[in-house]
């Protein structure tokens, strides 16, 4: 006999959003999309849902701080977590050294007027203003009609070694629009918490920089899509 409140709790599952049961039916789910947490109650609001699965997975990969080795005893010393501002220059940081061994120049404006954090010059000489995001994200207001460029990591990849993408905002935000524009959420802004499947093949086409696993750490591979962007 079926137990009543095992019922209710398995209807539940046809609340999730589009994008949380794409991710699980493609496999790229995180471990927090497994059944026993997916049965307990969750926001309904699809992007409220989102986050709120997102933020239960454990992510020492990315977020959480590194060991240490402590030169006295041999002991492992757990760091204090990075604030957002670190974070957001680890980024940087880790942006930056892939896109410079990819043969682009990176540049630092003086001030951030139109939405640009950095300005890169394709290894053609063609220069592009772009946005840097720890995840991806569109924003009609702030960066549509500007020709912002889009430079965002796989927010649950390897770090480091995980893809980064580079993408022309308002290409990006149709896209998002068309999939998301009917949400009672939608503000004509929209983030990812993580790469889907339908976004994936979204942004098979555009640059992607990483580091090559067949290779030494100096070395990296870039799309073929780079070139003819």
């Amino acid at each position: 006999m079926i137990n009543l409140s095992y019922i209710s709790r398995v209807l539940r599952l046809t609340l999730l959003a589009p994008d949380t049961v794409e991710a699980i039916l493609g496999g790229p789910q995180p471990e927090a999309m497994a059944l026993p947490t997916l049965t307990q109650l969750f926001p309904v609001e699809w992007v409220v849902e989102i986050s709120s699965i997102a933020m239960q997975r454990a992510s020492p990969r990315r977020n959480d701080s590194p060991l240490l080795q402590s030169s006295s005893n041999g002991s492992a010393v757990s760091l204090p977590k990075l604030a957002t501002r670190e974070i957001e220059a680890a980024n940087r940081a880790e942006a930056t050294a892939l896109l410079i061994r990819a043969r682009f120049r990176v540049y630092r404006p003086e001030a951030d007027v139109t939405g640009e954090d950095l300005v890169l010059r394709w290894p053609d000489g063609r220069l592009r203003a772009v946005q840097l995001k720890g995840r991806p994200a569109v924003d009609r207001l702030r960066y549509s009609g500007r020709n912002i460029w889009m430079l965002f990591p796989d927010p649950y990849g390897n770090c480091p070694g995980r893809n980064w993408f580079l993408v022309d905002h308002d290409e990006f935000y149709s896209w998002v629009e068309n999939r998301h524009g009917r949400s009672p959420k939608w503000e004509q802004s929209w983030s990812y918490s993580y790469i889907t499947k339908a976004l994936g093949v979204f942004l098979a086409p555009y640059c992607h920089i990483h580091w090559s696993s067949q290779s030494t750490a100096a070395d990296i591979t870039v799309s073929s899509a780079a070139t003819s962007l």
